[in-house]
C-alpha cells in the first residue's frame, strides 16, 4: 500500500478522496456480488436454512436494535469485526460488549451471512487511515508498530489471548499493515542505491 500511495497518489490531500474511492470500488462491488447470491440462495425455498439458520432458530433472541445492527453491518461491511466483541443478552435481546463472544448464546456472529468478511472491515479501516500514516516518516511508522505491539502485549497480559483478541482487533493488527510499509521503505532504499 505504501508503494501505491507514494507513486500513484503523489498529491497528498487532493488524492485522498480518489484513493479511498478506488479502494472502496475494489472491495464493495465484489463483496455485494457474493452477498446477493447468498441471500437469494437463502430464500429460494429449495434449500434448508443453512447460513440463515441463526435467523430461523434465534430470530426472537435479538431485539429490533440488534437486528438492525446485524443487517446494516452486512450491507455497509463495517462493524463486522465489532460483531465478534458483542454478545446478546438472553432476557432482553439487547447487545452488549463482551471479552469472550463464545459466552453469548446465541453468538451474534452466527447471524453473519459471510462471516469471513470481518477481514475486509479490518482492511477498509486501514485504508481510511493509511494515507495519514504512510505519508509520514519511517520513525512515525516504526513508533506506531511499537505501540501496536505494546497494545497486543497489554491485552494478552489481561488474559485476552483468545479469538477475537488474538487476530481480529484492528489496533493490534495494524502492526502487520505497517510492517508492509517498512518493507516498502527498505525496498525503495535498496532499489534506489542500486540505480
Amino acid at each position: 500500500m505504501a508503494l501505491i500511495l507514494n507513486e500513484k497518489y503523489v498529491s497528498k490531500l487532493a488524492s485522498y478522496r480518489l484513493f479511498i474511492t478506488n479502494r472502496f470500488l475494489r472491495i464493495f462491488p465484489a463483496y455485494w456480488f457474493v452477498l446477493l447470491p447468498l441471500l437469494f440462495m437463502a430464500f429460494d425455498g429449495k434449500t434448508d436454512w443453512g447460513m440463515m439458520e441463526a435467523y430461523d432458530l434465534h430470530s426472537d433472541s435479538l431485539n429490533s436494535g440488534g437486528f438492525v445492527f446485524i443487517v446494516l453491518s452486512q450491507i455497509v461491511l463495517f462493524f463486522q469485526e465489532t460483531v465478534l466483541f458483542i454478545g446478546i443478552e438472553p432476557n432482553t435481546g439487547a447487545l452488549f460488549f463482551t471479552s469472550d463472544f463464545t459466552n453469548s448464546n446465541p453468538q451474534l456472529h452466527r447471524f453473519l451471512l459471510m462471516p469471513q468478511a470481518w477481514s475486509l472491515e479490518v482492511e477498509l479501516s486501514f485504508y481510511l487511515i493509511a494515507p495519514f500514516i504512510l505519508w509520514k516518516s519511517i520513525k512515525v511508522i516504526v513508533g506506531l508498530i511499537i505501540v501496536s505491539v505494546a497494545l497486543r502485549l497489554f491485552i494478552y497480559s489481561l488474559g485476552l489471548n483468545q479469538d477475537p483478541w488474538s487476530y481480529r482487533f484492528f489496533s493490534t493488527e495494524l502492526l502487520f499493515f505497517l510492517l508492509g510499509a517498512v518493507a516498502c521503505q527498505i525496498y525503495l532504499l535498496t532499489h534506489v542505491t542500486q540505480l
